[in-house]
């Protein structure tokens, strides 16, 4: 049997949560979660109850970089989708029904602001 290159990240949380450097925030559009980029490339989804509590979910790893920006990756709600853009110039498309990074790609330039609009086009902004 040959070597295998998939790698399953293993996340336990005790009572507390990690302490991160928060560098970027979005809520989705149904506030029902919140997610954080981290200056140290990793991402957090939270849920969020109706009375605002908020519980840690997952954590997504794929940047190398601080997160510079976050942008649902779709208006449509079947599509659960997230954008995430790191200070190195990756970029990855999340399916946060599982925490699966979809697509990664390294750009030469750094987003800074990503916004995705009902024709599923992402329109992103960088310095």
């Amino acid at each position: 049997m040959g070597s295998s290159n998939l790698l399953v990240p293993l996340v336990i949380w005790g009572n507390r949560a990690p302490t991160h450097c928060i560098s970027s925030l979005l809520m989705t559009p149904d506030q029902s979660h919140l997610i954080t980029g981290c200056n140290d490339g990793q991402i957090c989804v939270w849920d969020v109850d109706a009375s605002w509590q908020v519980q840690p979910r997952t954590m997504l790893f794929g940047h190398t970089a601080a997160i510079t920006c976050l942008a649902m990756g779709s208006n449509q709600p079947d599509k659960n989708y997230l954008v995430s853009s790191s200070d190195s110039g990756e970029m990855c498309l999340w399916d946060l029904t599982d925490g699966r990074c979809i697509e990664h790609t390294k750009m030469s330039i750094t987003h800074t602001s990503m916004q995705a609009y009902q024709i599923m086009y992402c329109f992103c902004l960088s310095n």
